[in-house]
């Protein structure tokens, strides 16, 4: 059978109407396969509008996190000071967000630098070098200890103990469970 209607007026001669049900078949059937092919579509396409607003850096997840922590602490090493500016929990890790800034007797040259702590999950620096995003693991106690490595310098890196508890960070934000 071809796919181009049928003339209604030729159906009045016949009697039986199996002709009917199996053109009202076919008709649901094209109907039901269309609407199916659309919904696939739609579908297909909302879940990859969701799927491409996930936040994909360290930086995006921190930003875009909930119950975001403002502790304010600071530390000053020989060449660096060293702010934290956001705690926020990140499901099953910590996500901190630290402004390195060299200070004053530093500034003829560019200095990179690292953070490093033990068990560190993830870390990112942004193109102008001073805001770095650390993702650790939750501890029992909220403690870590973070080197700054200078990597072009010879120096000695500077240590410094970040401790969650102390800074009045809720337990449900670093504590382990």
């Amino acid at each position: 059978m071809s796919d181009e209607g049928i003339d209604l007026r030729a159906l009045l001669d016949v009697q039986e109407p199996d002709v009917v049900r199996a053109a009202l078949h076919r008709f649901r059937r094209r109907l039901l396969t269309r609407y199916l092919w659309l919904s696939l579509a739609l579908l297909i396409t909302a879940g990859a509008i969701v799927w491409g607003l996930q936040p994909a850096t360290l930086e995006q997840k921190i930003r875009s996190a909930t119950g975001v922590e403002i502790p304010g602490a600071v530390w000053h090493l020989d060449h660096v000071t060293i702010g934290l500016a956001e705690v926020v929990p990140l499901k099953d890790s910590v996500g901190l967000h630290f402004v390195l800034i060299p200070t004053r007797g530093d500034t003829t040259t560019n200095h990179t630098y690292r953070l490093e702590t033990d068990g560190s999950i993830d870390e990112q620096r942004d193109v102008n070098g001073f805001d770095t995003y650390v993702q650790v693991p939750r501890t029992a106690d909220g403690r870590y200890i973070f080197t700054v490595v200078d990597q072009d310098s010879l120096r000695p890196p500077g240590t410094f103990v970040l401790d969650l508890a102390a800074s009045y960070i809720p337990t449900s934000v670093w504590k382990e469970t």
